[in-house]
């Protein structure tokens, strides 16, 4: 609630209270139309104009043009450096850059979180098959090559991003500058 609160930005859904009550935090913020879960669930996937970021935790809103805006911050955290390493896993596994299964991850494994989400919204599911255990699900992280379908109608720049996007190693992986600067 901390680091939403700090951030008053025209894409992160606002703040507008924070309450306790019998010793429980409540949060009250705006009010979205829906989430892009559930729009990715009766629409598929959405194109490479409407794709945006984490699925239940972006918040829809509008008709046309729609909004999307950031919405869950509860494992969200400031960094003293971009150069800082941390070692506390945080997220949903489907999501986790490989350096955060092995223990060790910078500002870099949330370029591979953010490759994931784009990846999804594009092709309307995780590059990762079926149901997996935990552990199967981070064998595949880790070693199996991502699968990109035929059939999404995939421009050559969205490829090359989600390819610069998805490496393995956090090194290889595209800074945030640079894929912000991406046709």
């Amino acid at each position: 609630a901390g680091m939403l609160q700090m951030c008053r930005r025209p894409n992160i859904v606002e703040c507008l209270g924070l309450y306790a009550i019998n010793g429980r935090q409540h949060l009250v913020t705006e009010l979205a139309d829906t989430d892009l879960g559930s729009i990715l669930f009766y629409h598929t996937r959405l194109g490479e104009d409407s794709a945006a970021t984490m699925t239940e935790q972006m918040l829809v809103g509008g008709r046309d043009p729609c909004y999307c805006k950031l919405g869950d911050f509860g494992t969200a955290m400031g960094l003293p450096s971009p150069s800082t390493r941390l070692h506390q896993r945080a997220g949903a596994r489907g999501y986790c850059a490989p350096e955060m299964i092995n223990g060790c991850y910078s500002i870099r494994a949330d370029m591979w979180s953010l490759g994931i989400v784009i990846y999804e919204a594009l092709h309307g599911r995780l590059p990762w098959f079926g149901k997996l255990d935990p552990s199967e699900l981070e064998h595949k992280i880790l070693r199996e090559p991502i699968v990109w379908r035929l059939n999404a109608k995939l421009s050559k720049q969205a490829v090359q991003l989600l390819q610069h996007m998805l490496q393995r190693k956090p090194g290889r992986r595209i800074s945030t500058g640079v894929a912000l600067a991406h046709p």
